[in-house]
């Protein structure tokens, strides 16, 4: 197959592109370069251009996602700036609502090794901080009472993982709209904090 790299434009970007839907598609062990420089019309030996071996084009594609997953739940604290429910809230609907639209990328990053197997090479982008600092914020100016924040931090990352592994898996519907019914389980969820 003649190498028509020249025609991508960025052939790096364009390997992430087809490279993250070939990994959500078929997983860490049936994933390989030469299937990535298939499916981008290149010769088998282009993508060793750019990565030396088929893991470092994963960690590139799941550094990437990680960085988008993080950044989308961010937003929560940005839009709130001086609402530390709001944003507490907000967090938690971002989170679920970004893995069950985004069921391929929760797979590879919670249901297979991968985070294991590279966790001194993926970049740590701190998205449970985010809950860890809003809710010791929620404590200081009195919002919520609990006195141990590490199991709060702990019960709202495990409620609202748990809630977007079962939606996105279809073992729960929603009743009604999606975003409607996530925010009704996280306003239950925030109420019984605030106790």
């Amino acid at each position: 197959m003649a190498d028509n790299s020249y025609h991508h434009g960025d052939l790096k970007n364009q390997l992430i592109k087809i490279g993250e839907k070939l990994l959500f598609k078929e997983g860490y062990d049936n994933f390989s370069l030469r299937k990535v420089a298939r499916a981008a019309k290149v010769s088998h030996t282009a993508p060793y251009r750019h990565f030396k071996e088929k893991d470092e084009l994963i960690i590139e594609i799941v550094n990437k996602w990680l960085i988008k997953f993080h950044n989308f739940v961010y937003r929560a604290i940005a839009r709130y700036p001086d609402d530390l429910l709001s944003q507490l809230k907000n967090m938690g609907k971002r989170y679920i609502l970004f893995l069950v639209k985004n069921p391929d990328f929760m797979h590879i990053l919670f249901f297979s090794n991968i985070r294991s197997k590279f966790k001194d090479r993926i970049k740590s982008t701190h998205t449970y901080d985010l809950f860890t600092n809003c809710v010791a914020e929620c404590k200081k100016h009195k919002l919520i009472t609990a006195d141990n924040l590490e199991a709060v931090t702990l019960m709202q990352w495990s409620y609202v993982h748990g809630l977007a592994c079962l939606l996105a898996e279809k073992t729960i519907e929603p009743e009604g709209n999606l975003r409607d019914f996530v925010s009704k389980m996280i306003d239950a969820y925030i109420s019984v904090i605030k106790k």
